[in-house]
This record gives C-alpha cells, structure tokens and sequence, in this order.
C-alpha cells in the first residue's frame, strides 16, 4: 500500500506542476517559483491514507554533511535502512509539528523562513455517483495563499483489472483553499460504474531562497467506488 501510495504521490505532483499554466507550483500567481532544476530541492513531505497519517519524509539533495535542520531539528541519515527507520520513528512528531507553521531551514550557515502548509484532512463518500455529483470538504488552512489540488484517479475498472495508466480518464481540479468543492455530473462524466478510484488532494508551498529550491506538502488519499 505504501509503495502504491508512492506512485500516486509522485503521479499527482508531477501532474500539479504541469497543468498550472500560470503557476507552476503551489505558489500564488505573485510569487511564481519555476522549478530550477540546477539548484539542491529539499522537499518535507507527509503522506496521510483516509486522514491516517502513514509516513512522513524528506528529500534533500544538499548532502548529509551540511546537516540540514528545520526548527533545530535534524533529519535522519544513513545507508543502514534499519538505522535509517528508527531514527524516524522516534523524530517524527518534530517534523509533523512544523505543518501549519513558518519553520526555519539551516543548511551550513545559512538560515531560511518557510511556510509549510497545514497537513490536509478532508471528508468524501466511499460511493460516487456520477449522475448527480459529490461533496468534498476539508481542513482550510487560513494562511495558505495558494490553491489546492482534487484528483480522482481510477485504479481498478468494474472487472477487476488494474487501470494500465493512472491518468485513464482521471478528474483533476485545481481550487481554492476554501475548504469544499462540489462535484458535478459534468466533472465526473468519464468515470465508470465499477471503478475503484483514489481521490487524492495536495496541498503545499514553495520558494526558492538563495541556491536552494524548498517545498512541503500533504498528500491524502482516499479510496471510493463509482456506482
């Protein structure tokens, strides 16, 4: 499930970067932040299943020697995957409080103020209808600025077969953090009666600050079935 889980996550944000055509991110039209692929990304990311938080992790290109903090607090390191899991475990409360608050990230001498977003938690039916729609309704995050993003990606089709591509007629919808949305018929006119589907939201931010490309984000998922 983790590794399923995964594969969403990186399908979702790669599809969330690209289809902003003005904001290729999770950043405000004032603060736009293309994705500079020659500076070190160091990404704090919390991956919750049905409002479960699962596992949290840090992709950090800046080497472990620098030793990277956010909020005092180190990451772990290390090629022992055993070492690796336990330090983790036992860090992990540090890391799931910075969500919700502007955290500061030292690498060497050099300090930087980000905003991570509150984790996502949000509420949908575990049947969909899509002859007459459906409501979603999350956690609004008062200081976020930037949108969100609502995916329903078919996993498995009314025979029970795996969907070849997650993108198989998959509902992307890029909103406000209000804190609901209503589905129309419309919106859900190219899924099928049987489908298993995942409905995914992201939120997060991003900023670039001197060399370096920060980003935090949630993703949560859900998991309904198409009547």
């Amino acid at each position: 499930m983790k590794n399923l889980h995964k594969v969403l996550l990186l399908l979702s944000i790669v599809l969330f970067i690209g289809s902003c055509n003005k904001n290729p991110g999770f950043v405000d039209e004032s603060e736009q932040v293309p994705v500079d692929e020659s500076k070190p990304v160091i990404s704090l990311s919390a991956s919750i299943i049905n409002n479960n938080l699962t596992d949290m992790d840090l992709h950090d290109e800046t080497a472990p020697d620098v030793n990277l903090t956010i909020n005092g607090h180190s990451f772990c390191y290390g090629t022992d995957i055993n070492s690796y899991e336990n330090c983790k475990a036992q860090n992990i409360n540090n890391f799931e409080n910075v969500f919700g608050e502007t955290a500061v990230y030292k690498v060497g001498n050099i300090e930087m103020n980000f905003y991570c977003p509150e984790m996502i938690y949000f509420d949908a039916p575990q049947t969909i209808d899509p002859g007459t729609g459906f409501d979603i309704t999350w956690n609004v995050d008062e200081n976020n600025n930037n949108d969100v993003l609502i995916s329903i990606i078919p996993r498995i089709d009314g025979n029970g077969s795996p969907y070849t591509s997650k993108n198989t007629n998959r509902v992307d919808i890029i909103t406000s953090d209000n804190g609901n949305y209503s589905f129309s018929p419309q919106n859900l006119s190219n899924l099928h009666s049987g489908d298993i589907v995942d409905i995914v939201m992201i939120r997060g931010n991003n900023k670039k600050f001197n060399q370096y490309y920060l980003e935090a984000f949630t993703v949560n998922v859900h998991v309904a079935m198409v009547q």
